[in-house]
């Protein structure tokens, strides 16, 4: 299944901007697409491997990737569920997102 979310501010479809789009994709592919987007970007800016558990106790490896291009970004995730894994291609960089939310922290903390 694959996804758009878009920016309707102007509230016309011809100049809305879209913000982010997502892929599902099966889990055990999980390692070839980040192969596949090493060979095209380069080593990601994150990686992260980690131990996720169902509710039967049940304990699977979770990939997380992301490749960072400052303006834009692509995150992978092997466990989005049990059973999807997503891609998303976003808007803005990683370090980006993480400024403003760093931002959004100091400035609640200032109105309290």
């Amino acid at each position: 299944m694959a996804s758009v979310k878009l920016d309707r501010a102007t509230v016309n479809p011809a100049t809305d901007k879209i913000l982010q789009a997502s892929l599902n994709f099966p889990p055990d592919a999980a390692s070839e697409l980040i192969a596949m987007f090493k060979d095209k970007y380069g080593k990601p800016a994150l990686e992260d491997i980690s131990i996720v558990q169902n509710m039967a106790g049940a304990q699977f490896e979770r990939h997380k990737a992301i490749w960072d291009f400052g303006t834009a970004r692509i995150e992978l995730d092997q466990r989005y569920d049990m059973n999807n894994g997503m891609i998303y291609l976003k808007h803005g960089g990683y370090v980006e997102e993480m400024k403003k939310t760093l931002d959004k922290i100091k400035s609640d903390r200032e109105k309290l």
